[in-house]
């Protein structure tokens, strides 16, 4: 990761390592899906629609979307991971 602020490596000496934390609550952004039913919609296109939505819904995807950014609707997927890539982790930076 790269930082830059004022200082920069200098500001690290100064001050220590840089913690970037990530609060337990952010703002709310959902991202829908719809399946439509309508007379153009061919039977083979809403199966596949369906197939997408479930695979989206499997907690493999779950767990993937988190290094994203985005956070599981499956409560049964833990926010926080060992995972480096997960965004809800926390960072140190020059350790």
């Amino acid at each position: 990761m790269t930082l830059f602020a004022n200082g920069g490596p200098r500001h690290q000496r100064r001050r220590g390592n840089l913690k970037i934390y990530y609060p337990k609550t952010t703002l709310w952004s959902d991202h829908p899906i719809a399946l439509l039913r309508a007379d153009w919609v061919k039977p083979e296109q809403a199966q596949a629609a369906r197939t997408f939505v479930t695979h989206l819904k499997s907690v493999a995807v779950q767990k993937r979307a988190l290094a994203y950014g985005f956070r599981p609707t499956d409560p049964a997927v833990p926010l926080e991971t060992p995972d480096a890539n997960n965004p809800s982790s926390i960072w140190t930076i020059g350790s």
